[in-house]
């Protein structure tokens, strides 16, 4: 607890021996709790900010003016400051000054206490401070790199309070001035466009525009020597980068443009900013933040080879830009109230960035990977210990929790539900008046589903409450009744998704919307499509778009439903075999991951699973990729759980299977890249390589893996970033101690940011454990950065995990 500014006249009552017994505020008042959430007794109004950021050293200084509205008498002030050394605080009522003092308590907790009670109206705190400038990647910190040194900051979800006191809670949106003091030769950014820069002594002075309100989570702050490279067009766009690595952005602002025309057509509302900087960051803990008009990503996403880079970079640099982009509608221009309902943020940039990339990047067929990413979450959902989308938040560290695939991918998945129940028109409809009502202000859950109720005229708010206020997948069973002289019906019954054993909890039955897909004996017959809610746990339809009964059903027509589903036992194999060619890339796409389920409770036994993924990944034409990609993760999940030991007759069955099914498919788009060839055979070599070394023990491909990273270490610029990311992980995990001294050394000199993620990623994939250890410990000792922990972590093999634990 730190203790200042305690009046004259406070110490003129309290003399020396009766000071212990003066009602001191400091004697009257609890330490505030940073973890829980402020009330909205005072409530900010304006910040100005005064910050000296030199990088180079390890602390910082700042001093802050905040006008606060004081709604009713209060003898303290609580609001947010973590780790900062108080050199002067003060506040002012009506040009009057009153004595306080402040009080550091946990969580970032700050409270400025007073001896008299505050009267409610307006009041200006000003507080000056210096805190600590650390090199882990949140809050405001410093990076070294190529012998100079930059500060950037992160500062969402709760560490403003490590930069500057504030009110660190979202609700709380103000205009933000803010000056930035650099030493010389260094130049500052922040949100906003610069009004000023001048020179004071040996300082560069950078006075920012006033920003629109903002929670504090979305101020950003930049210093160093940067590149800045500028882009034509409207907002002013530039994308900024360490020395020496402007070049690297071109593809980047390229891409931009196109995404922002196809965000603002949706939206139909300008770009909501002034400007909008992108900034590549050496040290991230995330992959990218939507800070407004400062957005910073990992170099990785940012910063490309040529204008033709790495698919799989391509795929990943502009999903990345979109989804931040997405945000500076959905989250900064309306903002949640309250971290319970992140899910309007992250959900829906995340389910937007695949309908952006549809449209102007159709090769990448975003669409049919959000089928796989919603397959992923299902599984994530059937986990015991699974929460619900909108999680009760009553401490900081559910705020961090909230933060997860649950958030992301389940959010997106109810989305993308929603989207293709109420129609494209109705759910644009309504996220634009959703936007027009709450533009540059708070909006929630309840106003969002509102706004689709009104324009949809379907109960949305009682559907989507059963699937963001529960946690878990239903599970739907669908059965066909055909009866002689009657009208064909379904009889559909629905539980909780849950692998066999689990002692999770049930839930309350979901109110789902359920589009099945109908088809005949004969392949060219029209398909039928019928939608419909299902509300109770035993249901039947009638079905009113067939006369006949139907030869199949498919429970999830286009795979658009949050759901998983099941059939008869007789069905299942029909649907994946007789029936294969009448159903859409989305259906097959999706089918492995609802039988793994069905596998996983033991409804299904593994020769009729493999048997599946015989029928989808068996034939001899190229079908879409993600239908064979979610054969080979399915295939490769199999093998994890089934095989201990890699030299086991086990292991051998696994390898001929996989060679059977994907071996000629891999010689129709060869090992190596050709001229002009397509997005989908690139995006094709990658998992074809990556199951025949890992499941079908190819000891061809690990030769050329060997010869690739020879090449590569011999010149580490010239190295086709495709292939590398191919073959050098294959390499690693048969490689030895001086492979891994060769790549620790490259990660520390890479020719490209993209180069050294593939690097990193390598260190992960050893299978000597004491090289996976020393991988793990590089990002303690100063070999590897903070960033290149899940980098690192997500490569190590089930071999390994253990040792990763540890």
């Amino acid at each position: 607890m730190h203790r200042i500014a305690v009046g004259a006249g406070a110490a003129l009552l309290c003399g020396t021996l009766a000071f212990l017994a003066c009602r001191s505020p400091l004697s009257t008042t609890a330490p505030p709790d940073g973890n829980q959430r402020l009330g909205r007794g005072v409530v900010p109004v304006h910040y100005t900010l005064d910050l000296r950021i030199d990088p180079a050293q390890e602390r910082f200084s700042g001093k802050a003016t905040i006008v606060v509205q004081i709604e009713e008498p209060t003898r303290r002030i609580v609001m947010h400051g973590a780790d900062l050394d108080l050199s002067e605080v003060s506040v002012e009522i009506d040009g009057q000054p009153w004595d306080v003092a402040p009080i550091q308590g946990t969580g970032g907790g700050l409270a400025l206490a007073s001896f008299e009670s505050l009267p409610a109206g307006r009041a200006t705190l000003r507080l000056a401070w210096s805190a600590p400038l650390p090199e882990t990647p949140h809050g405001l910190y410093r990076v070294r790199e190529q012998e100079r040194w930059y500060a950037f900051t992160q500062f969402q979800p709760l560490e403003a309070r490590r930069a500057f006191p504030g009110f660190d809670q979202p609700e709380f949106k103000t205009p933000f001035a803010v000056t930035l003091r650099v030493p010389r030769g260094l130049t500052a950014l922040s949100g906003a466009p610069v009004l000023s820069h001048t020179r004071e002594s040996d300082e560069e002075v950078f006075v920012f525009a006033e920003t629109r309100p903002l929670p504090t989570y979305l101020v950003a702050f930049a210093v160093g020597e940067f590149d800045l490279v500028d882009a034509p067009g409207e907002p002013p766009l530039r994308a900024i980068a360490t020395r020496g690595k402007g070049h690297l952005a071109g593809y980047a602002l390229e891409r931009t443009p196109h995404i922002l025309q196809w965000l603002t057509a949706y939206f139909d509302h300008p770009f909501p900013f002034a400007k909008l900087d992108l900034v590549a960051v050496p040290n991230f803990g995330a992959g990218a933040m939507e800070n407004v008009g400062l957005v910073t990503f990992r170099e990785r996403f940012l910063l490309l080879e040529g204008d033709d880079p790495a698919v799989w970079s391509r795929y990943g640099a502009q999903s990345i830009i979109a989804h931040e982009l997405a945000h500076m509608w959905f989250g900064n221009l309306v903002t949640m109230a309250w971290w319970d309902d992140l899910w309007l943020n992250e959900s829906f940039a995340t389910w937007m960035a695949a309908r952006v990339l549809e449209d102007v990047d159709p090769e990448l067929e975003s669409g049919l990977d959000a089928v796989a990413a919603a397959q992923r979450t299902m599984q994530l959902d059937s986990k015991r210990d699974a929460r619900q989308v909108r999680q009760p938040i009553r401490h900081s560290g559910d705020v961090y929790n909230a933060f997860d695939g649950i958030t992301y991918g389940k959010g997106a998945a109810v989305l993308r539900m929603v989207e293709s129940w109420i129609g494209e028109e109705a759910f644009r409809d309504a996220v634009r008046a959703y936007m027009r009502d709450h533009a540059y202000g708070t909006g929630g859950t309840r106003e969002l589903l509102a706004a689709f109720e009104a324009a949809s005229g379907e109960p949305v708010a009682e559907t989507l409450a059963t699937f963001l206020d529960q946690p878990g997948t239903p599970l739907v069973h669908v059965e066909r009744i055909c009866e002689e002289g009657a009208p064909p019906r379904l009889r559909l019954r629905q539980t909780r998704a849950l692998p066999a054993g689990s002692d999770a909890a049930p839930g309350e039955p979901w109110t789902v919307p359920v589009c099945v897909a109908l088809g005949g004996e004969d392949p060219d017959a029209p398909r039928r499509r019928e939608c419909f809610r299902l509300t109770e746990r035993e249901q039947e339809h009638l079905l009113e778009s067939v006369e006949q009964c139907p030869a199949w059903v498919h429970p999830n027509a286009g795979e658009r439903g949050y759901y998983r589903w099941d059939l008869p036992a007789e069905e299942r194999l029909a649907l994946a075999q007789r029936f294969r060619d009448q159903l859409e890339p989305a259906e097959l796409a999706g089918m492995p991951g609802h039988y793994e389920a069905l596998l996983a409770a033991e409804v299904l036994s593994v020769g009729d699973y493999v048997a599946v993924l015989r029928a989808l990944g068996g034939a001899d034409r190229d079908e879409p990729r993600q239908v064979l990609s979610a054969v080979v993760v399915a295939l490769r999940r199999l093998y994890q759980v089934g095989v201990a030991d890699p030299s086991s007759p086990v292991a051998e069955a696994f390898a001929q299977e996989a060679r059977r099914l994907f071996a000629r498919r891999l010689d129709r788009v060869g090992v190596l890249p050709q001229p002009g060839e397509s997005v989908d055979a690139r995006m094709r070599r990658d998992f074809l390589i990556d199951v025949l070394a890992r499941v079908g023990q190819d000891p061809w491909i690990a030769t050329r893996a060997r010869s690739v990273t020879r090449a590569f270490l011999q010149d580490p610029a010239a190295a086709d970033e495709e292939t590398l990311a191919r073959m050098l992980p294959i390499a690693a995990s048969e490689g030895d101690a001086e492979l891994w001294e060769a790549l620790v050394s490259i990660a520390a000199d890479p020719p490209t940011p993209e180069v050294r993620s593939i690097v990193v990623a390598s260190l992960g994939r050893f299978r000597d454990p004491e090289l996976v250890r020393k991988s793990l410990d590089g990002v303690l000792d100063g070999r590897l950065r903070a960033q290149d922990y899940r980098t690192v972590a997500r490569a190590v093999q089930p071999a390994q995990r253990p040792i990763a634990w540890q």
